[in-house]
């Protein structure tokens, strides 16, 4: 079942300035999903957790989203779908905020080899992830969405298609892996 409840293809792009693009309008959806899920998990006024959300940033809503589903969730199941879309968030949050502020590099002929990002210490690290390692981003970008409205739904009572048993968990995102640093090369 889970092959069919996330079965988003995304488009073959060859560039790594298209991929990033896509990463970047997908990244605006999940954020989206993200704060309506922490929004409904939350047994507090509407107004109230939507001002929360506008002074906290997302890094620090992802620690409150594990404090609320500790506290919050009416059951094992649901708590166990909400820190595992929040865990998923949270990696996809790094993947795009290293893509979203580095250098692209490519080879003598202008093909892409991957990305430096310079770290808050002034050290320079190289992720090389390859167009094929963006697709999978941003198919694991998509699936986390899906699976985030069915979990609004649930929270919400407004999901008939699913219970917490029945709903399939997206797959972990993998992390992006430092190569190396450029002074090492």
């Amino acid at each position: 079942m889970s092959g069919d409840f996330y079965s988003f293809k995304p488009p073959k792009l060859e560039t790594f300035q298209d991929s990033l693009g896509h990463i970047a309008v997908l990244w605006n959806n999940l954020e989206l999903v993200y704060h309506q899920v922490f929004r409904e998990l939350l047994p507090i006024d509407q107004r109230i957790s939507q001002e929360f959300i506008k002074l906290t940033g997302n890094q620090s809503i992802g620690k409150m989203f594990t404090l609320a589903a500790e506290l919050y969730c009416e059951s094992d199941e649901a708590r166990v779908h909400i820190l595992t879309f929040s865990r998923n968030v949270n990696i996809l949050r790094a993947n795009r905020n290293i893509l979203l502020h580095c250098i692209p590099v490519g080879d003598e002929n202008g093909v892409y080899k991957g990305v430096l990002k310079f770290q808050l210490e002034g050290e320079m690290k190289r992720f090389a992830e390859t167009i094929g390692d963006l697709d999978e981003m941003r198919k694991s970008i998509s699936d986390t969405v899906v699976y985030g409205l069915a979990l609004s739904g649930l929270l919400t009572g407004k999901s008939c298609a699913f219970s917490y048993s029945s709903l399939p968990k997206p797959p972990q995102p993998s992390q992006l892996s430092v190569v190396s640093s450029p002074e090492g090369e």
